[in-house]
């Protein structure tokens, strides 16, 4: 069903995020009704300490690929919204709406982002 809003797959996330580093994602057709990337960063704050130094340039190289507000922005425009998985404090949600700019997340504790929503008094915030 066309219809229905779907995110995109993982080809078409490489896709999008490689063609923007390219900086061909102007030129491209977009199909996705949602953007959806995880934020390696996270991983990363959570267990820096405890992880292999190839892993940490991993992660910190995905981070910058794929968590990049002027791509988000340019997809926004595009009418495509953008989420980020799974930030579960105030702190990930800070940083995800304030500094990197997305349209939503996706968290395991839906009660902390409605007291955060409305404490930031965030305008998209419905009663």
């Amino acid at each position: 069903n066309s219809r229905i809003v779907r995110f995109c797959s993982f080809q078409e996330a490489a896709g999008i995020v490689l063609t923007y580093w390219l900086g061909l994602l102007p030129f491209i057709r977009l199909t996705p009704g949602a953007f959806e990337v995880p934020m390696p960063g996270v991983v990363f704050r959570k267990s820096g300490e405890n992880l292999d130094w190839k892993l940490k340039i991993i992660l910190y190289l995905a981070e910058r690929a794929l968590n990049n507000k002027s791509m988000f922005a340019h997809l926004q425009r595009r009418g495509i919204p953008v989420y980020v998985w799974i930030l579960n404090n105030e702190e990930e949600f800070e940083y995800a709406f304030k500094k990197i700019g997305v349209t939503g997340v996706m968290t395991d504790y839906p009660t902390h982002l409605q007291k955060y929503l409305k404490s930031n008094k965030h305008e998209f915030l419905l009663e």
